[in-house]
């Protein structure tokens, strides 16, 4: 039987004019004995591990959100380390892509912040990520 594992209260995350969906593997994929998420922006998929580990599942939607700005934005963090023009240029898109993020995921930012927090914003039964645990 599997353990339960966190899920997002929502099954789509909107980037720029893309709609990713989100599915949830047992191994996503394997890096250096780490289980990591996976993006398939040809299918506009967001793949995300299985897991009860709250931080884990957090970084991995930031790493795999972060993965779809540059995509969507079109940058590319490419560039020598003297090369002002080239970083300003990425840290513009990714900014403005952030803030299209933001303004079109609120319940995403809500939810990390009880990933990473635990803090509970309002309390709404719908979400079951919001209840508190009981304590005995």
């Amino acid at each position: 039987m599997k353990s339960k594992f966190i899920k997002c209260p929502f099954d789509k995350i909107k980037i720029g004019a893309l709609d990713y969906d989100i599915l949830y593997m047992d191994i996503v994929y394997q890096e250096a004995s780490e289980t990591v998420g996976g993006l398939q922006t040809n299918y506009l998929v967001m793949r995300l591990p299985e897991t009860d580990n709250r931080f884990k599942i957090g970084e991995t939607i930031l790493h795999e959100c972060l993965h779809a700005l540059e995509y969507v934005m079109a940058v590319d963090r490419k560039g020598s380390a003297e090369d002002g023009e080239s970083k300003e240029s990425y840290i513009r898109g990714m900014t403005t892509g952030i803030g299209m993020l933001i303004r079109d995921n609120p319940l995403l930012f809500v939810f990390l912040l009880w990933l990473y927090t635990g803090l509970e914003i309002f309390n709404c039964s719908k979400y079951s990520f919001l209840k508190k645990k009981s304590k005995k």
